[in-house]
């Protein structure tokens, strides 16, 4: 298996006037990556918005309270999991511990855990984990949907089915859903 090399994008906080600097958010930026070209293909156009999507998560990075990890789509993009059509946009997804305040920018939104989400690190960001993040998916995607990202995660051998029904057996938000996908997924799809 191929290595890759980690990202390196740099990233400021605060007021930044240099050239070649994109804001994120508030007070947060990171470098311009170059634009992709119209013509492009749809593996050359997801390549670049899980590249856009890292930077990103690189700037955030610097404002997560302790504990807290990327989740839901967020995490889904940088591991290069099957998605649904999605728009541009979209917020970034933070999972924390609820007894910290949560990070208040504009552009993220916060799950609150009664306990820190178990996480990993991929190219220097912190996500949460494959099972955790699926259960994150599955509060606000259809059925449809969340059984093409669990198929996508069983192919490339991010999470197991029994990992994934032991979440599912929680009384946890979005578990029934889960569990409902779960019934339909099957990995060895080899495409969406």
């Amino acid at each position: 298996m191929e290595e890759i090399p980690e990202l390196q994008i740099d990233v400021a906080r605060g007021h930044v006037r240099r050239r070649g600097m994109q804001r994120v958010a508030q007070g947060l930026h990171r470098a311009r990556l170059p634009a992709v070209d119209s013509s492009a293909s749809p593996q050359e156009r997801a390549d670049a918005r899980r590249t856009s999507t890292l930077a990103d998560l690189h700037a955030w990075q610097q404002v997560l309270r302790p504990g807290a990890c990327f989740t839901h789509l967020s995490s889904a993009i940088v591991r290069s999991w099957w998605l649904p059509a999605l728009p541009d946009g979209l917020p970034v997804w933070i999972a924390q511990d609820k007894r910290h305040n949560h990070t208040r920018r504009r552009g993220a939104r916060v799950r609150r855990l009664g306990a820190a989400p178990d996480t990993e690190t991929i190219e220097g960001v912190r996500l949460a984990t494959a099972a955790e993040t699926l259960l994150a998916c599955a509060g606000d995607l259809a059925t449809l949907d969340l059984v093409v990202l669990i198929d996508s995660a069983l192919q490339v051998g991010d999470v197991t089915l029994e990992a994934l029904r032991a979440l599912a057996g929680t009384r946890r938000r979005a578990a029934l859903r889960l569990r409902a996908a779960l019934a339909l997924a099957d990995g060895r799809s080899e495409s969406a």
